[in-house]
């Protein structure tokens, strides 16, 4: 996981001389201007992915989520836990991607609201 963040540090310094320092503020809008001025594009799957475990990080650490590997019959993903929930998941990985790659102009601070919502809604699901 520290080489994909790495990657994306490494681009904000070369081009802006700025750095990822696991601020939401900070993080996010460094990722969005390397979208925004198409030096990260919809071609750069492993970039945009990094950037969604970035996004991961910033939301375990302000929601105290746990990462996992979610196994399915797809395959393997990184997936974040809500503690307390053993079978809710929240992928934030492909979130960036999936959207860029379909030509969907990607607003970052937009997707962290929406994973930060469905933390929020899990959290007030009435248990079983």
């Amino acid at each position: 996981m520290e080489a994909q963040r790495q990657s994306i540090d490494d681009l904000a310094r070369r081009h802006f001389g700025r750095q990822l320092n696991g601020q939401k503020d900070n993080d996010i809008a460094l990722m969005q201007r390397l979208l925004d001025e198409n030096i990260v594009t919809s071609r750069d799957v492993r970039q945009l992915q990094s950037m969604g475990l970035i996004l991961g990080q910033i939301l375990k650490s302000q929601k105290g989520l746990s990462w996992i590997i979610y196994i399915d019959k797809y395959g393997r993903s990184k997936a974040l836990q809500v503690r307390g929930f053993e079978k809710e998941f929240i992928f934030p990985v492909t979130q960036i991607s999936r959207k860029a790659e379909v030509g969907i102009r990607v607003n970052v601070a937009e997707i962290y609201k929406e994973l930060e919502q469905t933390v929020i809604d899990i959290r007030n699901k009435p248990p079983f």
